[in-house]
């Protein structure tokens, strides 16, 4: 991996006072070199460069995954739900001792985690190649539930939870990766499926002051929309 993308993580995580062993962050960069071997041939990611990528995915996948192992201690399971290229779930492994399930619906891209996980020696994790609507993974076998699901924003939040609540334990939460305008539209309706607000964080990644939110949902009780 070239000396300045090295320089460019190591700068990130120090703005962002992201606290990160060198082993990790070894990890990191062979993702990165191993997602642009497989840009070549099909677009992993809609960024074109490292800076792009580092700053919107890697850091935004950290900074959850930090703020994750700080306000919920009991998560042992977690889904990342339409994971694309698997930031989101990467940063999760790297972060924490959570077993992760990467969801997607797109071929190409559950075979480059597979890959991705393959090389960083990483086989507790798994990978589903399915959409979470179809409630069934490849081989038909009827989606588990889980500790903690995560999305980041490529649904509207009232849609995350309905779809995903069936999919998560009673106690467990979802976890939506925001911009700072989004709001949960419809409160009363979380609150009859049985959700709530649980915590909402804002962050800002620097140093191009990126400002984001974390709105963690916490089930309650079993009232599951179908």
């Amino acid at each position: 991996m070239p000396s300045q993308i090295i320089h460019l993580l190591n700068d990130r995580l120090t703005q962002n006072k992201i606290d990160l062993p060198s082993e990790q962050k070894e990890k990191i960069l062979v993702f990165l070199g191993l997602l642009e071997e497989w840009r070549e041939t099909f677009n992993v990611t809609g960024h074109r460069n490292f800076e792009d990528i580092i700053d919107k995915d890697i850091m935004d996948g950290l900074y959850a995954a930090s703020e994750t192992r700080t306000h919920l201690k009991e998560v042992k399971t977690v889904l990342d739900v339409a994971c694309g290229a698997g930031f989101i779930g990467l940063a999760f492994a790297l972060f924490n001792p959570f077993k992760i399930t990467f969801l997607d619906a797109d071929r190409k891209r559950t075979n480059f985690i597979r890959y991705v996980l393959t090389q960083l020696q990483m086989p507790q994790h798994s990978v589903i190649h399915a959409r979470l609507e179809a409630k069934k993974d490849q081989k038909n076998t009827p989606l588990g539930k889980y500790d903690l699901i995560v999305c980041r924003a490529t649904w509207k939040i009232d849609e995350f939870s309905n779809t995903c609540i069936k999919y998560v334990h009673n106690d467990g939460h979802l976890l939506f990766m925001a911009g700072k305008n989004q709001k949960i539209d419809h409160p009363q309706t979380l609150e009859l499926s049985g959700l709530a607000a649980d915590p909402i964080i804002s962050y800002t990644i620097k140093p191009k002051n990126y400002e984001r939110q974390l709105i963690f949902l916490k089930k309650s009780v079993s009232r599951e929309i179908s």
